[in-house]
């Protein structure tokens, strides 16, 4: 990776640490406290280096905008939460260790698979107007976050950042029980032919 993504991946951390310094109420935690990760199926099924960016790891941040899907929460093969970092050379079942982190570290099955059907909510239309905003909303917790401020379409004006979490309080951003569940989206899906 360029050292500018780790410059911007800083800048961001900066910003977070000045508003919650532990990242508890804005970053995703596993009931133990290890860092925990949601990710795209269709980036890991990519060609190239696989990694986890750095929006993947952010309560607010539940859909992937290249592929626009959802992102996905837990192994769809043995139901584990995504923490990173950690050893990839005793990951899997056997302690065998798997290759690169396309793979679950706990039962090494391919993240990417064992998934259904995948929807593309934004461009079929299968949101309801509040279920937009929040995931527009959680586009803009990291948009704040790199330029310091927060910006309203009901206000042409920007705030400082540490509205952010006067917004989190209020529970208007994305957070860690907000879920649309595909079977919620496969049966939208359905409903429109």
């Amino acid at each position: 990776m360029p050292a500018s993504s780790f410059a911007l991946a800083e800048h961001i951390f900066a910003g977070l640490r000045s508003l919650d310094p532990l990242g508890h109420n804005f970053l995703l935690w596993t009931e133990c406290r290890k860092a925990r990760y949601r990710y795209c199926p269709l980036c890991l099924e990519e060609p190239g280096c696989k990694f986890f960016p750095l929006h993947w790891r952010f309560k607010a941040w539940r859909w992937c905008p290249v592929h626009d899907c959802l992102l996905e929460d837990v192994c769809a093969h043995c139901s584990a939460p995504v923490t990173l970092p950690d050893t990839m050379i005793n990951a899997g079942p056997d302690k065998q260790g798997v290759a690169t982190l396309q793979y679950c570290l706990q039962c090494a099955n391919p993240l990417s698979s064992g998934l259904g059907k995948i929807f593309h909510p934004v461009a079929d239309d299968l949101l309801t107007s509040a279920e937009r905003v929040f995931l527009m909303n959680g586009r803009a917790v990291l948009a704040a976050l790199l330029h310091r401020s927060v910006y309203s379409d009901q206000s042409d004006k920007r705030r400082p950042l540490a509205y952010l979490e006067t917004m989190r309080k209020f529970g208007v951003l994305p957070h860690e029980y907000f879920e649309i569940p595909s079977s919620l989206l496969e049966r939208r899906f359905s409903q429109r032919f």
